[in-house]
């Protein structure tokens, strides 16, 4: 089983959303479970929507597990990060999300892993932002998630399930990214 962690220490960062949303793109053509390792349980509170198995651990037969992290760094961070296949960091983009990443990039050194921009805006610069970021030294998935809202309303919507084709193109080019880093 492959495990795609996302993970930020930020709060608001877009986890559960990004989860959910890769999630929805693999049932496409995999057997995926959620974990909700959030103490907010944002993706618990709404499995009976979701449609894909949301569980507490990882012993039943599935391809792929998309682990939610807690917003903050926690004790049960590095043993996730350490049992994840890639750590997948959400970031959106302004100064304050991109200077809060520095734990959480500590955490990953050494493993396969990328930050992805989200919640970002058409026609707004944020080459300044990406500057900020290329000095972790860590991969940056060149699909950002844009602002739109087929996300706002992942929770109770799959975004394939709709006709924003540019939001499940975004979301299947994010994955495409991380499988080949993955199996790269």
């Amino acid at each position: 089983m492959k495990k795609i962690l996302i993970a930020n220490s930020k709060g608001g960062s877009s986890k559960s959303t990004l989860a959910l949303s890769l999630a929805y793109c693999l049932t496409q053509n995999y057997k995926v479970c959620l974990v909700d390792t959030d103490t907010q349980g944002s993706i618990n509170n709404f499995k009976q929507y979701v449609g894909i198995d949301v569980v507490d651990n990882l012993d039943g037969n599935y391809d792929i597990a998309i682990i939610d992290s807690p917003p903050y760094l926690t004790n049960q961070l590095p043993e996730l990060i350490k049992n994840a296949d890639f750590v997948l960091i959400p970031c959106r983009p302004n100064y304050f999300d991109a200077l809060a990443l520095s734990g959480i990039i500590g955490m990953v050194k050494g493993k396969k892993a990328g930050i992805v921009l989200v919640q970002t805006q058409h026609r707004v610069n944020i080459s300044d932002v990406i500057d900020t970021l290329k000095e972790y030294e860590l991969p940056i998935i060149k699909q950002s998630m844009s602002q739109r809202v087929a996300y706002a309303r992942v929770a109770m919507q799959n975004p394939f399930d709709t006709d924003d084709v540019k939001a499940q193109k975004e979301i299947l080019s994010i994955v495409l990214e991380i499988f080949s880093a993955i199996n790269g």
